[in-house]
């Protein structure tokens, strides 16, 4: 029997600014930009910045 653990916080918030279902197949990338932009405030820099909902991230 494989775990199959909830998708992270940081995935599911970015996810949910995004309008993206897909978290669990998505997770990584999710995480991804969450570091990388939404922690840093990198809004301007960020390519998903037009889709974005800029909801603001729990620290």
């Amino acid at each position: 029997m494989k775990a199959d653990p909830e998708p992270s916080r940081i995935a599911s918030e970015v996810a949910h600014r995004l309008g993206i279902q897909g978290v669990k197949q998505n997770e990584s990338a999710l995480v991804r930009i969450g570091l990388e932009y939404c922690r840093k405030r990198g809004c301007g820099r960020c390519p998903f910045d037009g889709y974005c909902k800029k909801l603001e991230i729990k620290r």
